[in-house]
């Protein structure tokens, strides 16, 4: 050995010592991974498609913990140290089988993700998922800290290194983000397919660069491996594809890889670099233009109703409604595309909407009677507030698309203005059939805002479209229903009310009566129905109710 060469084998030994590493835990590990049986086959696939399936329904969960629980169960981070070792120790063998299984391992869990995508009911954009498909420099930092504890719990054969390996797993995100790319395969959306990847192969190519390095550092390529390499492949048995493949190469280009293996990590690296730089350039640009944008809106006067930023992809979305007149709004538009072009580099898309007062957020129910009313909508008076115009069109189409179908009939809308301006619209939704529920009302509020780009709150309304039935012995007990659902139904027009009632029974032919017998039940309905015109009583055999759209259905004549 000459001279140089000693003093870096030296130097390796000294780092070797260091961190607990003798040379013959070096050659004990490399033999430990070239002899490695076809046993443990079976299973890093079962541990991989658990992984997988584990992470998917975690992202459409928007689960952090069940994502995490996919990180530990993952095994895809053993084939990249093995690949890292085989491109420091220059091994043939090990590069090749950690390529092959790493490639297959990438193709599974994309494919596998994209079909339990496909078969998933529904297909939302979650947080977990849109975490993982902008990564940044940053991320590329945190896999290159991951891969040295990796790489460490690796050389230490597995003395007291449980929770090193377990908080390596968690920081590092492999399976997940190729999970993510499935995701945007299932549901064809190619950003998220992009991203996924863009992610994966950044933790990848630091993975492999990193430990390809560290290794060296720690003079595993001291180790005799064209010796070890070549007692394995010389087996009779090892007809696998790797093997072969490596018998290939070797007759090709002989024992080592030479330069090769520290070209590839350095080229996956160059590879990135440059996308990942830009994204955290992006990042960097979205943070700084939200803060001095949203220090910029607190500084407008006068009482605004409700706000709404998007900053995104070199766009800067605003939108204001507050109480004001349309040349207060015009002034202020011009005003903040100004501003905040001067602050974005960007034109802005800015849209203030002003009303008179928070009265006539109220007045827009007339407007929206029904969700998508059968006939034409009345002739707007010759002096409309054209300014409340764009979010009645956005309300009446966004009600009338996304409403459930089977919650039941859409009857109206009610906006309740917000009393201050960090507090949300509350949109009264009146329908027929059962209650919504919490879980209902939450989940439109949510597709409501995101449509309409304002924080919007639901409750519902709900009025029973089955008939309520009584004998006719029974009308005392029956009357209270019949109260609730007036109450329910005073002030919706498209609603009719429709009664039927028992007349008084035929009085007996020896009584002797100066007025006909009169029901007092029938009698108060007649009262309750009086003042109200969507409400009909009819006669019939017992007491019911039910609600109609328009007017009740004519009576069937008797026989």
């Amino acid at each position: 050995m000459s001279r140089p060469m000693e003093v870096v084998g030296h130097a390796q030994d000294r780092v070797a010592r260091f961190i607990g590493v003798t040379p013959d835990d070096r050659r004990a590990l490399i033999e430990a991974m070239l002899g490695r049986s076809t046993s443990d086959v079976v299973g890093y696939w079962l541990q991989l498609v658990l992984a997988m399936g584990i992470a998917t329904l975690g992202l459409a969960m928007d689960s952090t913990a069940v994502v995490i629980g996919a990180m530990l169960v993952s095994p895809l981070m053993a084939p990249l140290i093995e690949l890292g070792a085989g491109l420091a120790t220059g091994s043939l063998l090990l590069s090749i089988r950690a390529g092959v299984r790493t490639a297959a391992s990438v193709a599974v869990v994309v494919v596998g993700a994209a079909v339990m995508t496909r078969m998933l009911p529904f297909h939302e954009i979650t947080g977990e998922l849109a975490a993982r498909t902008s990564p940044t420099i940053l991320d590329l930092f945190v896999a290159v800290f991951c891969a040295l504890a990796a790489v460490y719990t690796t050389v230490r054969q597995n003395r007291d290194m449980m929770s090193a390996a377990a908080g390596t797993a968690i920081g590092i995100s492999l399976v997940p983000p190729l999970c993510t790319a499935g995701y945007g395969l299932g549901v064809d959306r190619m950003d998220i397919l992009r991203g996924g990847l863009l992610l994966f192969t950044a933790n990848f190519a630091a993975i492999a660069a990193v430990a390809t390095v560290a290794i060296l550092l720690l003079g595993f390529g001291q180790v005799p491996v064209g010796e070890i390499e070549g007692a394995v492949l010389a087996t009779p048995d090892n007809h696998r594809v790797s093997y072969r493949a490596a018998r290939l190469t070797r007759r090709i280009v002989g024992r080592r890889l030479g330069v090769l293996r520290l070209l590839i990590p350095a080229v996956l690296l160059g590879a990135i670099l440059v996308p990942l730089s830009r994204a955290l350039e992006e990042v960097s640009w979205q943070v700084r233009v939200r803060g001095e944008v949203e220090d910029l809106l607190a500084t407008i006067p006068g009482p605004i109703v409700r706000q709404s930023l998007d900053v995104r992809a070199g766009v800067v979305r605003v939108r204001i409604f507050l109480i004001g007149n349309a040349d207060d709004a015009r002034t202020l538009t011009a005003e903040l595309r100004a501003k905040i072009a001067a602050i974005s580099g960007h034109e802005a898309v800015v849209d203030v909407i002003a009303v008179p007062d928070a009265a006539t957020l109220d007045a827009m129910a007339t407007q929206l009677q029904t969700a998508a009313p059968a006939t034409p909508p009345p002739t707007p008076p010759a002096t409309p507030a054209p300014v409340v115009e764009p979010f009645v069109a956005a309300l009446r189409e966004t009600t009338a698309t996304q409403w459930p179908p089977a919650a039941g009939a859409l009857v109206q809308v009610r906006v309740v203005p917000a009393h201050t301006p960090a507090a949300a619209l509350l949109l009264e939704v009146t329908h027929l059939g059962a209650p919504l529920g919490a879980a209902a009302e939450q989940l439109l509020a949510r597709d409501w805002s995101a449509a309409l780009r304002a924080e919007v709150t639901v409750r519902g309304r709900a009025i029973p479209d089955a008939a309520i039935t009584a004998p006719a012995s029974d009308g005392a007990r029956w009357l209270p229903e019949l109260v609730r659902l007036l109450e329910l139904t005073d002030g919706v027009d498209d609603l009719a009310v429709c009664i039927t009632a028992p007349t008084a029974p035929p009085a007996p032919a020896h009584a002797r009566r100066a007025h006909p017998a009169v029901d007092p039940t029938r009698a108060l309905i007649a009262a309750l129905v009086a003042p109200r015109p969507r409400a009909q009583l009819t006669d019939g055999a017992a007491f019911a109710v039910q609600i109609h759209h328009d007017a009740c259905p004519s009576p069937t004549p008797p026989p």
